[in-house]
């Protein structure tokens, strides 16, 4: 059972990711003493095995929680998995849907390493050009012509603001 100070720490971390670009590998800012006085209090209780494959329970239904909140959507904790950053979670995802021959389209900017996990599944990026004057926004022309009977998918990527 998840104790509540170990559901603290959890929900403190997914708040604090949330809050932090962590792309850069970098934080934009100092640690805060919440979080590390519940990582330490978690690791005295104990806590520190694996948790499930989609990650603690607790964490998904806090995680919808903030999603219903923020952004008024909802979900459930079985639609939520929580992994260990977002390029483990995206080549996962294309593993398991993608085929040699298949294309995928990547909207640009992107990260670097995207094209190359699409590689590594053996399908194709297909990248999509965006401009700046539009914010990045994917054009919905665009995107129509760069749809092909090989298209097996559109990477996304979250508009932050």
């Amino acid at each position: 059972m998840v104790t509540q100070t170990f559901f603290k720490l959890l929900t403190c971390i997914y708040l604090y990711c949330v809050l932090t670009d962590l792309s850069s590998k970098f934080l934009a800012h100092p640690h805060h003493t919440e979080v590390v006085e519940a990582t330490i209090q978690a690791v005295r209780e104990g806590h520190t095995r694996y948790t499930a494959v989609t990650g603690e329970a607790a964490l998904r239904a806090a995680i919808c929680k903030d999603l219903e909140t923020r952004k008024g959507i909802k979900y459930t904790p079985e639609e939520i998995i929580v992994g260990n950053g977002a390029k483990q979670e995206v080549y996962q995802a294309l593993l398991a849907l993608c085929r040699p021959g298949d294309e995928v389209i990547i909207p640009a900017p992107y990260w670097p390493s995207y094209p190359e996990i699409v590689k590594l599944t053996g399908a194709t990026p297909v990248i999509l050009g965006t401009k700046a004057a539009d914010g990045f926004l994917v054009d919905p022309e665009a995107l129509s012509a760069a749809i092909t009977p090989k298209t097996r998918m559109v990477s996304g990527r979250e508009r932050r603001g």
